[in-house]
């Protein structure tokens, strides 16, 4: 069995490394310049209290947007989850996922990301201070996912993420995936873990619509206007890539402790380090920490997240579990974000 999941773990590895290196390359110097920055939006109260670390110890349908690999490791037959955050600049993340067991054919899973958006002023080069219309752009994310135990030890997953962003009469689509596994009991440790995820890899997204069409002289006409279409560029996902490692062991007999660490590579920012962990009693209360950095980013750039600090209770009550949880994110130059979840299991 050992050597059986060492070459499927090695298998896997190389394939997520290729996959990994046609798109990476770059960083800070491209930041800015990727499109659907909606997917870096990150969901759910647990694992950002966290600090978003949480590839390697992400669990059930709540492990579909950190590591698909984790939704394998799903206990219900079902479960279904809710989360809410104010996200900066007034802006509302809603988010909804649930998960199915399909015995041996593994786990399936779909979820969606909303993002609410203020009503925006219309604004031409004729009326730079606004027509008096209004329009509101509408973002989200609808995924699907699949993933499998392969061994006792080894889990992979994948998402498939259908993207669509609108802006008045302009508007973007595409599809984009996430690839993600997940070992266990790592060189035959007890509770020591690993995950690594490839995120956002997909093609190009180009705006369109009628909101590109602008009035102006066409040297190849005898008309003294015509509608000409701006033909938009396209630009790529924020893919990232990333590598994380957990431990966890009980402490007495009502108590377990879990600490994580995670190094995200950026293609479209600068590389990030996560740390987090988690004090469990009696797998009922849960009281959380985390920080995010980004160590090699200028000394004049201040990075915007840092602390996170949260808890949880997992209810048991007519054969369902029910969680509930809440974590705190601190947010330099705009207002902190405080987020709530809630996840039901059948």
């Amino acid at each position: 069995m050992i050597h059986k999941t060492g070459r499927v773990l090695a298998v896997v590895l190389i394939v997520s490394m290729l996959f990994s290196a046609a798109v990476f390359a770059g960083g800070r110097d491209r930041s800015g310049t990727s499109s659907g920055v909606q997917l870096l939006i990150p969901v759910g109260a647990r694992y950002l209290a966290l600090g978003g670390a949480a590839s390697a110890i992400c669990t059930g349908v709540e492990a579909i947007y950190w590591n698909p690999a984790g939704l394998a490791a799903m206990t219900n037959s079902s479960q279904a989850m809710f989360s809410y955050m104010p996200y900066i600049a007034d802006i509302g993340v809603t988010y909804g996922a649930v998960g199915l067991d399909a015995g041996q054919l593994g786990k399936f899973g779909i979820s969606m990301k909303v993002l609410s958006i203020d009503a925006i002023d219309v604004t031409t080069a004729d009326m730079p201070d606004g027509t008096g219309e209004t329009f509101t752009p509408n973002f989200f994310t609808l995924t699907g996912t699949y993933a499998k135990k392969l061994t006792d030890r080894v889990s992979v997953g994948v998402n498939f993420n259908l993207i669509n962003e609108r802006f008045g009469r302009v508007n973007a689509s595409g599809m984009g995936v996430d690839v993600g596994i997940q070992y266990k009991n790592l060189g035959g440790i007890e509770g020591l873990s690993t995950g690594i995820v490839v995120k956002n890899v997909g093609a190009q997204l180009k705006y369109s619509g009628s909101g590109l069409y602008r009035q102006a002289n066409d040297v190849n006409s005898d008309k003294q206007k015509s509608f000409l279409l701006i033909d938009a560029a396209s630009f790529d996902l924020p893919s990232f890539f990333e590598l994380g490692l957990s431990y966890s062991r009980n402490v007495g007999e009502y108590a377990a402790v879990t600490g994580s660490v995670l190094f995200q590579n950026n293609n479209y920012s600068d590389d990030e380090t996560k740390v987090g962990a988690e004090v469990a009693f009696k797998d009922m209360a849960f009281l959380r920490v985390g920080y995010t950095t980004a160590p090699d980013k200028p000394e004049d750039f201040e990075y915007i997240y840092g602390m996170t600090v949260g808890a949880g209770i997992h209810l048991k009550t007519a054969g369902m579990d029910l969680y509930l949880d809440y974590a705190w994110r601190q947010v330099e130059m705009f207002s902190s974000s405080n987020i709530f979840s809630i996840k039901l299991g059948f």
